[in-house]
């Protein structure tokens, strides 16, 4: 199946439901590079993505502590749904990459990659879930 992309790249926090609270942490979008952390795959062509970001949020939650001392990483974890045209090059060698997303003819295109990996699949929703902290130091 041939994938139609625009040539307008667009922030992952614009394609998920609901996006209000990671709105308001990131008013701006994910703009640094993110981390794949998690992606599972499920029956029926539904999955689950967790992105990891170092990109400090824009409020404090106060149950998370106070970012840089008790926290460093951000995790969104994520349900989606209609995942195909999956591509994973060299899994074991994921690291922090810029997330790159476009709108396509029948949903969503995702893709981070540097030299020596690559990730990239189609999707039609994702569904936040919940973020998650901890404290990388790195």
């Amino acid at each position: 199946m041939a994938i139609t992309i625009s040539d307008k790249a667009i922030n992952i926090i614009d394609t998920i439901h609901p996006n209000q609270f990671l709105k308001s942490l990131y008013p701006k979008g994910l703009v640094d590079p993110v981390l794949i952390g998690h992606l599972g795959f499920d029956l029926g062509n539904n999955f689950s993505l967790n992105i990891h970001t170092k990109q400090l949020p824009d409020r404090e939650i106060v149950k998370w502590g106070q970012s840089g001392r008790d926290y460093d990483v951000v995790v969104v974890v994520l349900l989606g749904s209609l995942i195909s045209d999956i591509t994973i090059s060299n899994w074991g060698n994921v690291d922090y990459a810029p997330l790159l997303c476009w709108q396509t003819n029948d949903g969503f295109f995702l893709e981070s990659s540097r030299e020596g990996w690559n990730i990239a699949f189609s999707y039609d929703v994702l569904v936040f879930q919940e973020c998650r902290t901890y404290l990388c130091g790195a």
